[in-house]
């Protein structure tokens, strides 16, 4: 049964732990707190702004970060355009910043970008996204069967076999251990 807002991102964020969990991320450690969400999880951006993220964790390696950033949609439509214009938007303010920061610490700072969405998303928010290094993920009502549609992420990476379709990489179908 399909759920509404926090409780899909609550889906997600369960789902998220659980895989990062068993990833092999190389050298990378998750940063102290960890994976975090819900409404206090802010992060500022270069005007000052403090960006509400769905979810979000922190991964260091030797002079180097990575910052996922997680956004979440239960929608009973497919993710549109403009949903994926407001999270880059907030990317772009964020990524600056954090970039700075990372610097400030003897880091180079990246960011990986993942949404989240029951239904689908449109082909326009595709094709945006795609530009945009977004990685497009589904969770079934289950909660367990992903499907990915994007760019490789550093921390998640979408199975090796994928084809292309129209210049966007093809949906492919997993199922989570």
């Amino acid at each position: 049964m399909p759920t509404k807002g926090p409780e899909y991102e609550h889906e997600v964020l369960h789902y998220l732990k659980e895989q990062l969990a068993h990833l092999k991320l190389g050298d990378y450690e998750l940063r102290s707190p960890g994976i975090q969400s819900g409404s206090s999880n802010r992060r500022a951006g270069v005007s000052g702004y403090r960006h509400q993220i769905d979810i979000s964790a922190e991964y260091e390696r030797p002079g180097e970060r990575c910052l996922l950033l997680v956004e979440c949609k239960d929608w009973k439509n497919k993710i549109t355009l403009g949903a994926v214009l407001v999270f880059l938007g907030r990317v772009a303010d964020i990524e600056p910043h954090y970039k700075e920061e990372c610097k400030k610490e003897g880091y180079k700072g990246t960011i990986e970008r993942l949404m989240y969405a029951r239904n689908g998303y449109t082909w326009p928010a595709k094709i945006v996204a795609h530009e945009h290094g977004i990685t497009f993920l589904y969770l079934s009502d289950d909660g367990a069967t992903i499907r990915f549609m994007g760019t490789a992420s550093v921390l998640l990476k979408p199975p090796a076999a994928t084809a292309t379709a129209g210049g966007l990489p093809a949906t492919v179908t997993t199922t989570s251990t």
